[in-house]
């Protein structure tokens, strides 16, 4: 019998429909308004015992997907949904890895479900908000016009090395949307809330870090620090194009050069390590396209 494999996105899109198909039920067997969300998520999965591993899924699906296709989100067009396109830099599954994984809290809340919604101050929403706000400064940054479509994915690195006079801005985003690449770099931007959280003497839980409003001055850094990588001479080096970013390398390669300044091999690739304090100070001129 043949399989038909759903990509992600879809399958993020129907738990983000079962969950609301959950809420319903839940108010029905309750006897709860239409509008009544004063029950936690842990009371949501509570009630459907026979599937507490599906409901925990069905809620951060709907976490998901709400960033996924909020109208707000100016990377959106930028992700390669069925992950077979040569059009597009961010494929839906390193989108996955990388913003979800490290920024949707995965713990269900113990708060009611409108706690903060009269003072638009409730988690989850917060949540979708801020990190809908990262993916904007990462495509206002990175991709919104200096990614060429026209140009697109294919066999990048091949046609550089075959002396394909490929734009700098393209072959830079093109570079650090791989995943390996994007997973090491972003993950950075959590160390960086922590030590803004931490400077002011918050007492805050790492889990749930884009639960907590940003500040004016915290996304200011985010922005600098986002700026600031992408002016990095690697993202534009052709000579690399065979060595670094020959293939497919894991997160340990590149952990090991932005760490060092080398690869694993110890070959240079950076002039120095990064040195986050330096990275988010005040941005330098933004980078011509």
């Amino acid at each position: 019998m043949r399989q038909v494999a759903f990509d992600m996105s879809v399958r993020r899109r129907l738990g983000s429909a079962l969950y609301r198909d959950r809420l319903e039920r839940f108010r029905e067997e309750r006897k709860l308004s239409e509008e009544d969300y004063s029950f936690s998520e842990r009371d949501l999965v509570a009630h459907f015992k026979g599937e507490s591993r599906d409901m925990k899924r069905y809620i951060l699906d709907n976490q998901r997907n709400a960033v996924t296709h909020s109208p707000a989100n100016k990377l959106s067009e930028f992700m390669d949904y069925g992950g077979k396109g040569q059009e597009k830099p961010l494929s839906y599954s390193a989108i996955e890895k990388t913003f979800y994984s490290f920024f949707i809290d995965g713990s269900l809340l113990d708060s009611p479900m409108d706690y903060g919604s009269d003072t638009d101050s409730n988690p989850r929403d917060i949540e979708i908000r801020q990190i809908v706000e990262l993916m904007n400064v990462v495509a206002e940054e990175i991709y919104i016009d200096q990614f060429d479509p026209v140009i697109g994915t294919y066999r990048i690195e091949n046609r550089i090395q075959k002396g394909e006079p490929i734009q700098e801005s393209h072959l830079r985003a093109f570079r650090m949307a791989k995943e390996e690449i994007l997973y090491s770099w972003l993950r950075y931007i959590r160390q960086i809330v922590q030590h803004h959280f931490m400077a002011l003497g918050k007492p805050i839980d790492e889990q749930r870090l884009f639960q907590y409003q940003f500040s004016n001055v915290l996304w200011n850094q985010i922005r600098a620090y986002v700026r600031r990588l992408k002016t990095l001479p690697v993202w534009v080096n052709r000579e690399l194009s065979l060595s670094v970013f020959g293939g497919k390398q894991n997160y340990e390669f590149w952990q090991t050069i932005f760490e060092s300044g080398e690869s694993p091999q110890g070959q240079p690739v950076l002039a120095e390590p990064l040195n986050l304090m330096n990275m988010i100070q005040e941005p330098p001129e933004q980078a011509a396209a």
